[in-house]
C-alpha cells in the first residue's frame, strides 16, 4: 500500500503544512475531528491550536514551525460547532540542505474523553477536600470505575507511614489491614457498593514496625442516575486508645461515640445545567429514607425543607452562584414520619473555563442533637434569667405580687402558654387548704367576672372551692398535675358557662422544705404539657417557694416588730407614768419634810433642855432617814428607766475615801468601831461620777457600821488588778449565810433583818450594784459566818494621782450671818403654809432682814413690781402658774429684770436643776431646805450686790 493510501485511511488526524502554516493536505480523520469539509480547510490556514503548557498565553503553530525537529504537546481546538476538543499534537518538520523548512507533518490524537475524566477527578478531589475540612479525620476517595484511590495526607500516618512515604492505592491499603480482618473489610466494601449497605466498620491495621492499631472507618457510595456506583468516599479514624480504654472511661467513650456519629456526613452534587442531583446513601438516611429509595431532584429537596426556611436557603444558594460565596447554612427538614430535624449544609460552586457556575457540591450533616442541646441551653439560660429577675424584683421591692407577676409573664412566654396563675396555699379555720392567687391572667368572660377581677386583683383573689378540680388535685396530691384533655379528665370538675376553652393544663406545687406553700398553673400550650417540661420548670418551684416563705417571714417579723413597738411604747408610757408619779411623790414628800427638818433646825437655835434636844434629834434623824429613802427610791427608778445622768471623770480615791470617812465618823463613835484606813498609800484616780461614787462608798460603810458588832473593826483598803482598782470595805460582823447570798442585791429584801433595831429600807445594796454597773464597774462580796464580810467595788484606773494637787476639804465650811448695814428685802412666793411658816421663823431671827410673802405667782409678780425686793425666793409648783413662767415675766419687765431669783422647790432631779439654771434662776435650792445653805446663798447673792453679808 502506498503512502497516500496509508495517509488517507489513518484513524489519526493528519495534515501537511507549508512554511506559512497553510494546509497543503489533510486526511479525512483531520476534517472529521474539526468538523470541517476538505474544501473549507484546503489551502487555508490551520485553525488556532491552544497549547496547555502555558495557560496565560497561546502559541501559534507558525511560531512552533520555526523550530526545527519533532515536537509533541497537548492543546485544544475549537471545532466548527464551537466545541472544545483536547488533542496531543505530534509535529515533524522537513528541511532542505540549508535547514530551510520545506513542510511540516502534524498528527492530532483526540484525548477529549480523557480530559473530561480528569476534570471529574478534580471535582472528586474538591469533594474530598471539603469532606476533610469538616470531618477532621483521614479522608479517602475511591474511584470504583478506574480503581484509582486518593486519600488525604492524614491517611499515611494512620497506616503507620510518614507523610508522602506511601502512595495511595487500594493494594497498599489492603496490605496494611490486619490479615485476620482483610476478608471482613473486603466483604464490607462489597456490600456497600453492590447492596447499598452502610459502610461503618472497625478493623485493625498492622504498622510496618509491628504495632497494631484500631481504625473506625465510615463511607458512602456515590451513584449515577442509573444507580451505578461511581465513587466511594469515606473517613478513617485511629480509635486504638478508645478501644483499649478501661470500663472506667465509659463517659469518654460516650463522647467519642457522639463524635463518630457527628462525623457521618452525607455528600451531594447538583449539576445545574442538566438539573441532576446526586445524593450519597447517608443523605437518604438523614432525610428519613432508605438509600436509593427514589431519584433525588431539586424539587424533592425543596419539598423536604421546612416551609419557614425555604426562602433563606434559596437566598444563600443565589449568593453562592452570583458572588461565589460559600453556601453554609443551618436549616430544618421534615421527615416522612412528620418529625423535624436540623441539618447543616456546606457547599462550594464549581465553574467552567468561562467562570460560569456548572455545579454545586457539598455536604449535609445531621445537627438535630446539637440544636436540641442549644435550645435546651437557651431555655435554661432564659429560665435562670427569669428566676433571677423575679428574685431581684422581690428583694428590691418586697412586693410579692410584683415578683409573682414577673415570674408568671416569663413562664407564659417561655412555655408558649396562653394564660396562667401564681399563688400561695392558705388554710381556713377548719384547716382546709385554699388558693390565694398573687397574679391571675384576666380571662373574664362576662361583666360579672370582670367586676370580680377588678375588685379583687390588688389584694389577691381567693379560690376556696377548688378541691374538685385540676387545681384542687394539685393541692390534694401535692404533686404535679398534667392534663392535655381537661374536658374528659376525671379530675376536672368542669368549667363555668362562658369560660374560655381549656385545652391543656399544667399545675405545679411549690414547696419550702417539706411544706407545700404555693402553686402555679399554666394553660393552653400548643402541643400540651409533659413530664419533661415539668422537670425543666422544677427550679421555678424552688425559687417561688423561697420567695413565698421569705414573704411570710417578713410578715411575721413585721407583726413581731409592731408588737415590740407597741410593747416599747407601753413600757415607755409606763416608765413615763412611773417617773411622773415618783417625781410627784418626791415633791409631795419633800414639801412636808421641808417643814419638819426646817423647824427642827430652828429648834436647834433655841435654848432647849437636854430632853427637848434629844426629842429634836430624833425628829431630825427620822426626817433625814425618810429623805434618804425618797432619794434612794428616785435613784433606783431613774436607773431602771435609764434616766440617770452621770458625769464620768477622774476621781482621787484617797481624797474621796477621806471624805466618806468624815461623813460616818459620828456613827462610828456611837458603835465604838475602829476605822482602819489601809488606803492612805493609794495614789490612783479612777473613772467615775464623784457624787455617785461617794453615795456607793457611804452606803457600804453605813452597812458595815450597822451590821457590825460593838467595838468591832471596819477596814477600807485598795487593790490594783491590772488596769482596774478595787476598793474593799471589810467588817467584823456576823457574816452572811451562803443561802442568802443570791438575795443580797434584791430590792427591799433585808435577809430576815426587818425586825431588828437597825434602820434600813432594803434598797441600799441594790442601788450600789446598779450605780456601779452604770459606771462600767463591778461589785462583789465575800463573807464568813461569825467572822464578817467584805464588799468591794472595782473601776477603771484613770491616771496616777498628783500629790501636789490641792486636796479636797472633807469638812463642810460653815458660815455665820453678819448683819448688814441696811435691811435686806426678800420676797418669798410659796403656796404651802408650813413652808411659809418655816421661812418666816427663820427670818424672824434675822433682825436686819425683811421678809415679804405671796401665795400665788400673780400676787408675787405684783409685789415684785411695787416692792423691788433685793432677792426673790420662788417655788416652782404654784397654783396659778409655774415658777418658770413667773421667772419669764420678771425678766421681761424693766422693773424686775435684774432682781436675783432663787428657786426653792421639791422638784429635785439633776435634770430639773440644770433646766432651772438654764432658764435663768440665780440658784436652785431643793427641799427639804438646809437653812445653813440658805444663809450662804443669801450671803453670796447680796455680797455680789454690795451688801454687808460676808464670810465668818
Amino acid at each position: 500500500m502506498d503512502y497516500q493510501s496509508i495517509f488517507r485511511q489513518s484513524p489519526i488526524a493528519t495534515c501537511t503544512l507549508d512554511k506559512n502554516n497553510t494546509i497543503l493536505e489533510a486526511n479525512p480523520a483531520f476534517y472529521q475531528l474539526l468538523g470541517y469539509t476538505a474544501n473549507e480547510l484546503n489551502k487555508k490556514a490551520l485553525p488556532r491550536f491552544s497549547y496547555l503548557e502555558n495557560q496565560d498565553a497561546e502559541t501559534t503553530p507558525a511560531q512552533s514551525i520555526s523550530q526545527a525537529g519533532a515536537q509533541s504537546r497537548e492543546g485544544s481546538f475549537q471545532t466548527k460547532q464551537g466545541q472544545t476538543i483536547y488533542c496531543i499534537e505530534q509535529r515533524c518538520q522537513y528541511t532542505d540542505t540549508k535547514d530551510q523548512t520545506l513542510h511540516t507533518i502534524c498528527q492530532y490524537l483526540d484525548i477529549t474523553e480523557q480530559k473530561h475524566r480528569e476534570q471529574s477527578l478534580v471535582l472528586t478531589e474538591q469533594r474530598y477536600n471539603l469532606s476533610q475540612r469538616h470531618a477532621h479525620y483521614g479522608v479517602w476517595d475511591w474511584n470504583i470505575q478506574t480503581n484509582d484511590l486518593y486519600w488525604s495526607e492524614q491517611i499515611g500516618p494512620l497506616l503507620g507511614y510518614a507523610d508522602g512515604e506511601i502512595e495511595a492505592n487500594y493494594a497498599d491499603f489492603i496490605a496494611a489491614v490486619h490479615p485476620d480482618d482483610r476478608e471482613f473489610v473486603s466483604e464490607a466494601v462489597r456490600a456497600a457498593v453492590e447492596d447499598g449497605a452502610e459502610y461503618n466498620i472497625k478493623h485493625r491495621v498492622v504498622w510496618h514496625d509491628g504495632s497494631i492499631v484500631w481504625h473506625h472507618v465510615t463511607g458512602d457510595v456515590i451513584r449515577d442516575a442509573d444507580g451505578t456506583p461511581l465513587n466511594m468516599i469515606g473517613v478513617t479514624q485511629n480509635i486504638t486508645q478508645q478501644h483499649l480504654a478501661d470500663e472506667s472511661l465509659k463517659q469518654y467513650a460516650e463522647q467519642l461515640k457522639r463524635a463518630q456519629q457527628i462525623s457521618n456526613i452525607g455528600h451531594w452534587s447538583w449539576d445545574i445545567a442538566r438539573g441532576e442531583l446526586h445524593w450519597s446513601d447517608k443523605i437518604f438516611r438523614i432525610f428519613g429514607y432508605r438509600p436509593g429509595e427514589f431519584e433525588p431532584t431539586y424539587e424533592k429537596f425543596i419539598a423536604a425543607l421546612h416551609p419557614e426556611d425555604v426562602e433563606r436557603i434559596q437566598l444563600s444558594e443565589k449568593l453562592a452562584f452570583s458572588k461565589g460565596k460559600p453556601h453554609s447554612i443551618d436549616h430544618r427538614i421534615i421527615r416522612p414520619d412528620g418529625s423535624v430535624a436540623w441539618v447543616h449544609e456546606e457547599a462550594i460552586v464549581v465553574t467552567n473555563d468561562k467562570g460560569e457556575p456548572v455545579r454545586l457540591t457539598g455536604t449535609v450533616q445531621d445537627i438535630t442533637e446539637r440544636k436540641t442541646l442549644e435550645q435546651r441551653l437557651s431555655d435554661k439560660t432564659a429560665l435562670l434569667e427569669l428566676l433571677h429577675s423575679s428574685k431581684n424584683c422581690y428583694i428590691n421591692t418586697s412586693d410579692i405580687k410584683a415578683a409573682a407577676e414577673v415570674l408568671l409573664q416569663g413562664l407564659m412566654e417561655l412555655t408558649g402558654s396562653e394564660y396562667g396563675f401564681t399563688g400561695e396555699i392558705m388554710h381556713d379555720e377548719n384547716g382546709a387548704p385554699y388558693l390565694k392567687a398573687h397574679v391571675v391572667t384576666n380571662i373574664a368572660w362576662n361583666d360579672e367576672m370582670r367586676a370580680f377581677y377588678d375588685a379583687n386583683f390588688e389584694q389577691g383573689m381567693e379560690f376556696r372551692n377548688l378541691l374538685d378540680s385540676l387545681f384542687g388535685a394539685c393541692m390534694k396530691e401535692q404533686s404535679t398535675v398534667i392534663s392535655n384533655d381537661p374536658l374528659h379528665d376525671e379530675r376536672s370538675g368542669g368549667l363555668p358557662e362562658g369560660h374560655p376553652a381549656l385545652n391543656a393544663f399544667l399545675g405545679a406545687p411549690v414547696f419550702y422544705g417539706n411544706k407545700m406553700v404555693g402553686m402555679y398553673g399554666l394553660a393552653n400550650r400548643a402541643g400540651g404539657y409533659d413530664e419533661e417540661l415539668a422537670s425543666f420548670l422544677q427550679p421555678v418551684n424552688t425559687t417561688y417557694g423561697v420567695i413565698i416563705q421569705s414573704y411570710h417571714n417578713v410578715q411575721r417579723e413585721n407583726c413581731i416588730k409592731r408588737d415590740l413597738e407597741r410593747a416599747k411604747e407601753q413600757a415607755e408610757a409606763a416608765n413615763f407614768a412611773k417617773s411622773t408619779f415618783l417625781s410627784h411623790m418626791s415633791h409631795e414628800l419633800r414639801t412636808p419634810l421641808n417643814a419638819i427638818l426646817g423647824f427642827a433646825q430652828l429648834f436647834e437655835m433655841e435654848n432647849l433642855s437636854d430632853k427637848q434636844s434629844q426629842y429634836n434629834k430624833e425628829i431630825v434623824n427620822s426626817g433625814k432617814h425618810l429623805l434618804k429613802l425618797v432619794d434612794d427610791l428616785l435613784d433606783l427608778s431613774r436607773i431602771d428607766t435609764d434616766n440617770i445622768e452621770l458625769e464620768i471623770m477622774p476621781v482621787s480615791v484617797k481624797a474621796l475615801l477621806n471624805e466618806c470617812h468624815s461623813m460616818i465618823k459620828p456613827l462610828l463613835a456611837e458603835r465604838r468601831l475602829h476605822f482602819i484606813s489601809s488606803y492612805q498609800a493609794c495614789e490612783y484616780e479612777i473613772l467615775a461620777d464623784h457624787r455617785r461614787l461617794t453615795q456607793i462608798i457611804v452606803n457600804l460603810l453605813s452597812n458595815a457600821t450597822k451590821y457590825n458588832r460593838m467595838d468591832g473593826d471596819i477596814e477600807v483598803s485598795c487593790q490594783q488588778i491590772e488596769n482596774r482598782l478595787r476598793i474593799l470595805v471589810r467588817d467584823t460582823g456576823n457574816g452572811i449565810p451562803a443561802a442568802d447570798m443570791d438575795r443580797l442585791f434584791i430590792p427591799f429584801d433585808r435577809l430576815g433583818k426587818e425586825g431588828i433595831d437597825e434602820s434600813g429600807n432594803g434598797i441600799g445594796l441594790t442601788l450600789v450594784e446598779r450605780l456601779t454597773e452604770k459606771m462600767a464597774g463591778s461589785i462583789g462580796v465575800e463573807s464568813t459566818l461569825n467572822q464578817g464580810s467584805t464588799f468591794w467595788v472595782e473601776f477603771p484606773i484613770a491616771q496616777t494621782f498628783d500629790n501636789n494637787l490641792e486636796k479636797q476639804n472633807s469638812k463642810a465650811e460653815l458660815i455665820e450671818i453678819e448683819l448688814p448695814e441696811k435691811n435686806i428685802r426678800v420676797l418669798y412666793v410659796e403656796d404651802n403654809p408650813a413652808n411659809l411658816r418655816l421661812i418666816k421663823h427663820f427670818f424672824n431671827k434675822q433682825e436686819t432682814m425683811q421678809l415679804y410673802t405671796a401665795t400665788t405667782a400673780t400676787a408675787g409678780l405684783e409685789m415684785a413690781t411695787q416692792l423691788r425686793p433685793d432677792i426673790i425666793l420662788m417655788d416652782i409648783k404654784l397654783p396659778d402658774m409655774s415658777g418658770f413662767d413667773a421667772l419669764a415675766h420678771l425678766r421681761n419687765s424693766p422693773a424686775t429684770e435684774n432682781i436675783p431669783v432663787v428657786a426653792v422647790t421639791a422638784i429635785a432631779s439633776k435634770q430639773d436643776i440644770a433646766t432651772g439654771l438654764e432658764a435663768g434662776f440665780t440658784r436652785y435650792l431643793t427641799k427639804p431646805l438646809d437653812l445653813q445653805e440658805l444663809a450662804e446663798v443669801l450671803h453670796n447673792i447680796h455680797h455680789q450686790s454690795g451688801s454687808g453679808l460676808k464670810r465668818a
